[in-house]
């Protein structure tokens, strides 16, 4: 119940936080890997019974994945969904930041980054061993606007992206 539902002070100050789609041409956008690629994920293997809008106005997945994530069959489905969506509002530049305790990370950041090329989409995927206090850190220093769903660190950045979200829009267009 913890990611659901949140007090109205802390949903109301995320909610203003949230940035639309049509706002990060030229920006640099910091992406939370494993929080944003498991939603969209789920959005495409239909498991739409785990997916909620929060009081805090993100799309999360309530599965609890976490350490726990496989790269499957539709891995590669959902990040060249995430990329595309994100080339066609042309941001300046694309970190996809994914945790590096997690099992084959390094494999997943080098199929993240052959797709961002072969999508010709200026970005980098690495791994890090606290990819919250690095995105944190790294969007305090250079701007920019962070795709999560991560409580903690909704609460320490001023523009947050909601990816699982856009594309359920467009997926419902």
């Amino acid at each position: 119940m913890s990611r659901k539902v949140f007090s109205t002070l802390i949903s109301v100050n995320r909610i203003t936080k949230i940035v639309d789609i049509n706002h990060i041409n030229n920006q640099i956008i910091y992406i939370d890997g494993y929080n944003v690629l498991i939603t969209v994920e789920n959005i495409f293997n239909h498991k739409y019974n785990s997916i909620i809008i929060c009081d805090d106005g993100v799309l999360r997945d309530t599965n609890a994945v976490f350490g726990k994530y496989k790269i499957n069959i539709q891995t590669e489905i959902a990040l060249n969904n995430i990329i595309n969506l994100l080339k066609n509002h042309n941001p300046k530049y694309v970190y996809f930041l994914y945790d590096s305790p997690v099992n084959k990370s390094g494999e997943l950041a080098k199929l993240t980054n052959s797709l961002l090329k072969s999508n010709k989409l200026p970005g980098k995927a690495l791994t890090n061993k606290n990819v919250d206090y690095k995105i944190v850190k790294m969007v305090k220093t250079h701007k920019g606007i962070v795709a999560t769903s991560d409580g903690i660190i909704m609460d320490n950045v001023e523009n947050i992206l909601d990816i699982p979200y856009e594309i359920c829009e467009k997926i419902l267009k």
